[in-house]
């Protein structure tokens, strides 16, 4: 039996039927954040009631008379799920001043406001699961977009270096990005010596003169 403490409010359950389930599974998942509650007792006078089973199985005290409740010590609140009035009425006259009560009519409405929040918390989940499987297919997208580009990168330099006509590509800084062979064998100079430079205009003209592929790119931008 947990000991009571200031964080914790140790409860008492009348009714050990599927309403008596569900608030243990509720308590259990600590889904009463601002109310820390420990369930130290039930009575049912089913002794198949199937939370009266569950509770024997977790080591919770459990009784057929609700009044043998009464006596559990550090007991704060009794909550009463039979939904009978009567059961109901017989509870409030018989427990001690000092214990408080809730009766399956309030509890009901506690219940109804936190299924709404469980299924609030729900959403929210299932969103942020939709979210990150679409931030998954986008990265997977991208990544596939990003090898066909390298895929037609190397296409394409392939295309250049084994071309037989000399060819040489220049970026919009006029500088020499790609230099094949064709050209190296027309000009006698390397491609690792051309590639970043900007001296492609020396085997063409007497001095240094922006050739057509400047004047195209110039007009472009």
């Amino acid at each position: 039996m947990t000991r009571k403490t200031e964080s914790i409010l140790n409860v008492a359950i009348v009714g050990g039927g599927s309403g008596c389930l569900a608030i243990m599974d509720m308590i259990s998942m600590d889904h009463f954040r601002q109310l820390r509650m420990n369930i130290v007792g039930i009575a049912d006078v089913n002794p198949d009631a199937p939370a009266l089973k569950r509770a024997q199985s977790s080591g919770i005290y459990t009784t057929k008379d609700y009044h043998d409740l009464f006596h559990l010590p550090n007991l704060d609140l009794i909550i009463e799920l039979t939904g009978s009035k009567e059961v109901s009425k017989a509870i409030q006259s018989a427990k001690p001043a000092h214990l408080q009560m809730i009766d399956h009519a309030v509890t009901g409405m506690f219940w109804d406001f936190f299924r709404l929040e469980d299924d609030k918390l729900k959403a929210e989940e299932e969103a942020e699961k939709r979210l990150e499987k679409e931030v998954k297919e986008r990265s997977r997208k991208l990544k596939v977009s990003k090898e066909e580009t390298r895929l037609q990168k190397r296409t394409a330099e392939g295309i250049i270096y084994g071309s037989p006509t000399p060819m040489f590509v220049v970026n919009k800084n006029h500088k020499v990005i790609y230099w094949n062979r064709a050209c190296e064998k027309l000009t006698g100079i390397r491609s690792e010596e051309m590639i970043g430079t900007d001296r492609h205009w020396a085997r063409f003209y007497s001095r240094k003169r922006p050739p057509l592929a400047h004047v195209i790119i110039d007009d472009d931008t």
